[in-house]
Formats: structure tokens, sequence, C-alpha cells
């Protein structure tokens, strides 16, 4: 669930005055960018590039492109190769703020930090890099950094509310909480903004002002034309952990839809009742990630640092694959792991599945995958075994997981699937958000986690030989490391 208030911002690059063919070249492809044709402006870019591997112009905009697609290791190649080439009077500003977000992304959030200083120091009047420096300093946990930061983003735009945000959430977070409440409350009686509105909720709570906080929530849930509001005010404070405040809206909540399974499995989740189950609803799932489609990628890659599809691809890169003729990619969401695996290998036939259909519809708008379906995974992969189904039996020869197993609980059926679904010699590639001792614990927060042992033994069970597995952080949140295990496993039946 997102806990976050706002995305940093990408420096898209200015077109240069178009004076000869190539500056008439880079116009299109800005012009292509803006119009979100990415795919015709990087052609473009490689040609310019091919023409004259020495413009900053070129390169830099190549990187912002990287960057949008999830190509961070292409991005900061570009980005860097750009900072070089870069002469007076060129944008070098925000070619460094551009390659501080990649760093960020990466997980280089000290190298980041370096980055976007060099921006300030070469252009101190653009208040979106101060922003920047914010949301980098969050990432890495220096509260009184991003409370400097956003003080300087307004004082260069005062009018920004989602600065003043930044500001309030960076003296929560260092337990100034009358401060934090006294700087937002002008601003969360006018703003009906929900980031706003869930932030002066959440310090409420804090302030053990709990009847305001309830009477707030009521309010916006009164004035929305949408439901689930209240759901969402829960899960903010979950994300928190603001355990009493959560409980209490999810319990208002439920009152609201006694039949919510979404809003069930968080209150169990909370009290971690541990009920054997597949996993998390898939109202729940559905829910959660149509919620936040249009903010995912941001949110994931750059806010949580999350690398999962970079890493499964390295997996197989260093086992020596290059090419797979059929690829299925589970819990496939905008499309982060297909966009990885086609980065660097060829796939013939790419197909993704998904719960919400906010995502796959931008997964589709990337026009990587062949076929997309709107399913929940374990149906989808049963319907193969049904005699009546037109491709009974249909198998592929690399099956991912990235991020998904973590809304599983028990997983025999499952590996069961997986077994079922590869061709003999495919391979199974996954994450898992790793437990300890317990082979599966559902964590406040609504995900599961699996013990490694766990893993191993289902996986023996069902045919599958371990190629690798690493030990990696999955993602960050509230700046802490959340542990997880990559696999890459082979289906050998005997």
């Amino acid at each position: 669930m997102s806990n976050h208030h706002s995305a940093t911002t990408c420096c898209m690059v200015k077109p240069m005055t178009a004076t000869d063919n190539a500056d008439k070249l880079l116009q299109k492809a800005f012009s292509l960018l803006a119009r979100g044709k990415s795919g015709p402006a990087r052609i473009i870019c490689r040609k310019l590039i091919e023409a004259n591997n020495e413009d900053f112009n070129s390169h830099h905009l190549l990187g912002v492109l990287q960057l949008q697609e999830g190509e961070l290791n292409g991005a900061l190649q570009s980005l860097q190769h750009a900072v070089k080439l870069a002469k007076p009077g060129q944008q070098i500003d925000q070619a460094y703020s551009n390659l501080a977000l990649v760093l960020q992304r990466l997980g280089r959030e000290k190298e980041a930090l370096t980055a976007i200083d060099q921006a300030i120091s070469m252009k101190s009047t653009e208040h979106a890099y101060f922003a920047n420096k914010g949301y980098i300093a969050e990432a890495l946990g220096e509260w009184p950094v991003m409370e400097q930061a956003f003080v300087q983003a307004l004082q260069l735009n005062a009018a920004d509310s989602e600065y003043l945000l930044g500001l309030t959430v960076a003296l929560r977070r260092q337990g100034h909480l009358l401060k934090a409440w006294e700087l937002l409350r002008e601003l969360a009686s006018i703003e009906r903004s929900f980031d706003i509105q869930r932030e002066a909720t959440l310090l409420e709570m804090m302030l053990e002002n709990s009847e305001a906080a309830l009477a707030r929530v009521r309010c916006i849930d009164a004035e929305s034309p949408q439901g689930g509001l209240i759901a969402q005010f829960a899960d903010y404070l979950a994300d928190e952990g603001e355990i009493d405040g959560a409980r209490s809206l999810y319990r208002l909540a439920l009152k609201h839809e006694p039949d919510n399974a979404a809003v069930q499995h968080m209150l169990d989740s909370l009290d971690r009742r541990e009920r054997p189950r597949a996993g998390a609803p898939d109202e729940y799932v559905q829910a959660l990630y149509d919620q936040y489609a249009d903010k995912f990628e941001t949110h994931l890659q750059h806010r949580l640092q999350y690398g999962a599809p970079g890493h499964i691809v390295a997996t197989l890169i260093a086992r020596g694959e290059s090419h797979f003729s059929t690829v299925l990619d589970l819990g496939c969401g905008t499309g982060l792991m297909a966009a990885a695996l086609v980065e660097k290998m060829t796939v013939d036939s790419l197909e993704g599945v998904d719960l919400s259909a906010k995502m796959l519809k931008i997964a589709e708008s990337k026009e990587i995958y062949h076929h997309l379906h709107h399913a929940s995974i374990l149906p989808f992969l049963e319907q193969f075994d049904d005699d009546g189904c037109v491709e009974k039996g249909r198998r592929w020869q690399l099956i991912c997981a990235a991020d998904v197993l973590i809304y599983l609980g028990v997983l025999e059926r499952w590996f069961d699937q997986m077994h079922r679904r590869l061709h003999p010699g495919g391979y199974l590639a996954f994450t898992i958000e790793t437990g300890s001792t317990e082979p599966v614990s559902l964590l406040p927060n609504g995900r599961y986690q699996h013990s490694p042992h766990y893993i191993d033994d289902l996986a023996h069970q069902h045919g599958f030989i371990e190629c690798s597995s690493q030990e990696l952080v999955l993602r960050k949140e509230q700046g802490i490391d959340v542990a997880g295990h990559i696999y890459l496993f082979r289906y050998n039946p005997s």
C-alpha cells in the first residue's frame, strides 16, 4: 500500500531551436515523447546518437526515455554519458536531476543525494530540485534533510501544497506532531486532497484526537461519489504504524460494508489472525492496485526502490539465457517485468496476467505483451486442466512472478500449477518476502511472508531443481529494507 504523498519530478529535456536536420529530428522526438509515443521517440534518439555519439541532448533524452520505461541501468549509462558531454549553456542541471532519480530507483540513495545537490548548485532557483532532494532524503530516512529541502522548496514556490505536505511528513517523522499539525491544519480545512486529508487524519489519531479524526473521515466519505474511502484512510494509518487508529477505521468501514472481504483481510492482518487459505482475497488485491495504478511505477520503483525484475533478468543472463519462445508474467501489473525482459532478451510470445484492469491498461499501452489476461492467477492457470479448454495442457518456457507471492498464503496449489504449466526444462523465476520460522506468516500490512525452507520443500516435491537463490532487498518502506529472496528454478520432471 502506498504511504507516500507525491512523486519525484522527472525533468523533461527542453527542445532546442531547429537549425538543422538533426535539431528537427530532436524536436520531433520531444513532440512524440510529449504525446506518450516513447517507442518512435527512442528510434529517433538512436538514429541521432548513431550519427553523432557526442551530442548531449540526444543522450539526455534517451536517458529520460529509458527512465520512463523502467530501463534503469540503460538510463544510468545514458545520463552519466550526457553529463560528461555537457557544455556550458546546456541543461546539465536537468541531467543531474534525472540522474539523481535513476540512482535512487537503483537503491543508490547517497549517490542520488550527491547528484541532486549538483543540480541545485547549478540552478538554485528550481523548486522542483529541492522537492526531489526532499523525497530522496525521505527514502534515506534523513528527516532533518527532508525538512530543510521542503522548507527551501516552499520558499521558492509557497503555493505548492505537495511541498507543504512533504514538510509536514518530515516534521511528523521527527516526532514534532504539534508543529506538523499546526502547519497542516489550515490547509486541511480547505484542501480536500486525499493525500492531505489522510495525513491530517493520521496526525489527529497520533495526537489522541480520535473523535475529530473519525469525524473527518466520515465527512470526506460522505462527500465523495466513490466508495471505499474509509478503508483507504485505514490503509494509510496501518502503513504508518498507527495500528489502533487503523483498526478503528477498518471497523467503521465494515459497518458500511459488512461483506467486504478486503477490509476483513486487513483486520485479520492487524490482529495477526493466520487463517489457512490461498491468500489475500481477489477483491483486496484488485482494489489495491486499481487505486494506485496511475502512480504505481513511480511509487514502486522510485519510492520503494523496487528492483526485482532487473534481478530476475540478471539471474537468467548469468545462466546464459538470451531467448525464450514463450513467457508468462504472473501479476504483471504495468509491465515492469516485461520491460526488463525485452530490454535484454528476445521473447517470441509474452503474456501477462493481472487482477487490476487499470494496471493492465497501462501495460497494454507499452506494446510489449502479445496477450494480456484480466484474471486471478490460480483460476487462470487451472483453466488449462479443464477437459473443455481448447488449450488444455498449455505450457510455457519461462514463468515469472515478481512480488506476487506476497498476496498468496499457502503455496501448495500454486506450485502444483507451476509444474503443470512449465515445459520440461523450463524456468520458474519469482520472489518472496522472507519470513523466519513459520512457513507462512500474515503481516499487519496485509502481505504474506514465506520461509525459504518452505519454498525449498515445495520446489523439491514438485520436481524443481534450484538454479539460483539470492537474498536481496525487495523494496524500501519508510526507509527500511524489506528482506526477500529471489529464486530461479528449473523444472526437471522425473
